[in-house]
């Protein structure tokens, strides 16, 4: 899926499961804001798909992620809020 000219996507406290896709971030390269917060997403994040440099806020909180914060995050130049 492509979302060419998607600035926001809101998917928080959703019951959400499973792993994020590897290309979850791949196709939207407009996103200002994606919120993911309060689900049961789990595993780890992706690392590929954070070339982004638009995404300004990333909420990740209330979920079952675990391992480390990709270190291809360092691209996300505009990232102001990340939890």
């Amino acid at each position: 899926v492509e979302w060419p000219k998607l600035q926001e996507l809101d998917l928080s406290n959703n019951q959400l499961t499973g792993p994020l896709p590897d290309n979850f971030f791949n196709h939207a390269n407009d996103l200002r804001v994606v919120d993911l917060s309060k689900n049961a997403f789990s595993g780890m994040l992706p690392v590929p798909g954070w070339e982004n440099e638009q995404l300004e806020f990333l909420a990740l909180d209330e979920n079952k992620l675990d391992g480390k914060i990709p270190s291809e995050m360092v691209r996300l130049k505009q990232l102001a809020h990340l939890d």
